[in-house]
Formats: structure tokens, sequence, C-alpha cells
């Protein structure tokens, strides 16, 4: 009876291992696109914040890029083939965020509004380029089952391309604001400059009325 019983439990084992490993599997297969969390709204816009807001505006930024960052995490870790190049494009298009971020925290009240136009850029395209990957590997999944690689080759190659187009204007945005800040410092150094020698000026008209005075 013992014997009996022991087999019974070895097998109702085995039954909820297999059952076990099959939820895995469909979990693995939707969870990079059915479990990650919902994207960032596109088309955000910060044009309302001034140059006193900086900080609260770099704080939102932050927290955005953190969220952003572990849906990406989440993708990278439960996708193990995913189309050539699209992970890359998407990691190219955090950076860019993050650099963008950076520039947006040193810029200088002159540079403001280039600043925030090259960070709303770069977050419009991280959020775009997060769920256009999501849809890439749908079509990734879909046409490993049909067969029909050639669609999904085709969105891998937009989001690529939308990618890098927007890379190179935001790299463009963050040096123009980098150029404004260093000529904003020079003009400040050159301006202190001009003080401290209009200061020697006076304290040598200053020196030679009391030689006068004194003779």
């Amino acid at each position: 009876m013992k014997k009996i019983s022991r087999l019974f439990l070895v097998m109702a084992v085995a039954m909820l291992a297999v059952v076990s490993c099959n939820k895995k599997t469909n979990k693995e297969e939707n969870k990079a696109t059915d479990e990650s969390s919902v994207v960032v709204k596109a088309s955000e816009d910060f044009s309302n914040y001034t140059f006193e807001q900086k900080d609260d505006l770099v704080d939102k930024l932050q927290e955005k890029l953190h969220d952003l960052e572990m849906q990406i995490v989440d993708i990278n870790t439960s996708v193990d083939d995913a189309p050539e190049g699209l992970l890359e494009t998407l990691e190219t298009s955090r950076e860019s965020l993050e650099n963008a971020v950076d520039a947006l925290d040193e810029t200088t009240e002159e540079n403001w509004k280039t600043a925030k136009e090259s960070v709303t850029t770069s977050l419009n395209n991280l959020t775009t380029t997060l769920d256009n990957t999501k849809n890439a590997l749908k079509a990734n999944a879909k046409a490993t089952v049909t067969e029909g690689t050639e669609k999904a080759e085709n969105v891998v190659n937009n989001v690529k391309e939308g990618a890098e187009n927007v890379k190179s204007n935001v790299e463009e945005k963050v040096n123009e604001v980098k150029e404004g800040a260093n000529q904003t410092k020079e003009k400040v150094e050159n301006k202190a400059k001009e003080v401290k020698e209009a200061g020697k000026d006076v304290k040598n008209s200053v020196k030679k009325m009391g030689n006068a005075l004194t003779n």
C-alpha cells in the first residue's frame, strides 16, 4: 500500500513539473511583450519649464529615464533571440537621453531653450524606440512561426534608421548647448578681467590724487 502511495506521489510531482514547465515557457515567450511596464507617453513637452525650475525638470527626467531603463533591462533579460542590432539601437537611444539630461543639468540660462528641445527630442525618441522594439519583437516572434522574416527585418531597420537620425540631431543639439556654455563662460571671464583692470585704474587714480593732495 505504501509503495502504491509513493508511486502516485511520484506521478503527481512529475505531472506538476510538466505543467509548471509549460507555464514557464509561455511566460518567457510573452514576457517581452505582455508583462513589460507601460511605456512613458510619447510627445512629452517641457516648454513651460523656466530656468529657475531646472532642478525640478532634471529630477523628473531622471525618474523617467530610470523607468525606461527598467523596461530595457526587462527586455534584455527576457529575450534570447532578438533581431540583430535591435537591442543595440535601444541602448543607443538610452545613452542619447542620458547625455541630453546631463547637458540640461549643466546648461546656462542662455542655452535653456535649446537644452530643453534636445532632451524632449531624446525622451520622445527613446519612448518611441522602446515601443517599436516591443512591436519588432512581436513581429519577429510571428515571423519565426509563419516564416515572415522579411516583415520583421523591415520593422527592425525602420527602428534603427529612425533612432540613428534622432541620435544625430540630439548630438548636434548637445554640442550646441556645450558650445554656448563655453562661450558664456568665456564672456564672464573676460568681463571679470575688465572689472579687475578697471579696479586697478581706479586705485591708481586715487593714489595719484592722494599724492597730489599731500604735495
